[in-house]
């Protein structure tokens, strides 16, 4: 099967922790804010902290390999769990100073206060969520995929008319959903799961 639209994996930003980006847009077009590595000792981010003295990283649950090891966050195994034990070592907080909470996908880039620092997720970015959070660079790109089984009539039956006729499921929210009403356009409503 080929592959669709570019999409990237990105840390959505809670508003202390925007001001420690790059200068530099992330490829993805959307702003990590300004300022460098100079404005983020961990004295001076203390004040823009949702939790003073802590690093709050929220996640999704359940997690993943291969960005988390035996859906534990916290053990500092998988990309995404280490990637954001770098992030605090950086900011210079401990691991026991890191607090994992979790946080549905959909409310990681919803409108509104947060209850972290930064989500580390594979939250793709679209304009309409950069309007309500601000986006990493991304740490991985990827495209969309069809995933079927091996049997499935759609592994070599996949024109651009034959994948019409096909019912698709995803969950609501997701940019694979938006991207399979909008270019595949089925002529079956596709299924659709709440989110997890």
């Amino acid at each position: 099967m080929r592959g669709f639209l570019s999409a990237v994996a990105v840390v959505a930003l809670g508003a202390g922790i925007v001001a420690c980006g790059s200068s530099a847009a992330p490829s993805s077009g959307s702003s990590s804010g300004s300022g460098g590595a100079a404005n983020c000792s961990n004295a001076s981010i203390q004040k823009d902290l949702y939790k003073k003295g802590v690093l709050t990283v929220a996640t999704d649950s359940p997690v993943y390999p291969p960005w988390f090891d035996n859906n534990v966050p916290t053990n500092g195994k998988g990309y995404e769990s280490a990637v954001a034990y770098a992030i605090a070592k950086r900011l210079g907080f401990s691991k026991s100073q890191v607090q994992w909470v979790h946080e549905p996908f959909d409310g990681s880039y919803a409108p509104g206060p947060k209850k972290f620092d930064f989500d580390i997720n594979e939250i793709s970015y679209t304009p309409q969520r950069a309007t309500a959070v601000s986006f990493s660079s991304s740490y991985y790109d990827v495209s969309q995929s069809l995933v079927a089984l091996k049997n499935s009539p759609i592994i070599t039956h996949h024109t651009q008319a034959e994948l019409k006729t096909y019912v698709y499921g995803d969950q609501v929210g997701t940019t694979s959903l938006s991207f399979i009403t909008s270019q595949i356009q089925p002529t079956a409503q596709p299924k659709v799961s709440a989110p997890r």
